[in-house]
């Protein structure tokens, strides 16, 4: 996968899309998928999530803000 970040932060339901930061407290993604570990009933495998970089979700809103 292109364009994202492989984090150990924890990505639970309803909690994705907060910031991922680096150790400066800069932006550098944004928490979105995690992983699954079809060896525990495809549940949610410990400490292997995904981010989108910032600089996709830069771009994603430039196009949505163009089309309001």
């Amino acid at each position: 996968m292109s364009s994202v970040i492989r984090t150990s932060a924890a990505i639970n339901p309803g909690n994705s899309g907060g910031a991922l930061v680096d150790l400066s407290g800069r932006v550098i993604g944004i928490p979105t998928l995690a992983a699954l570990d079809p060896e525990m009933g495809a549940g949610v495998a410990p400490g292997i999530g995904f981010a989108i970089d910032s600089n996709t979700v830069r771009r994603v809103v430039r196009v949505l803000a163009r089309r309001r």
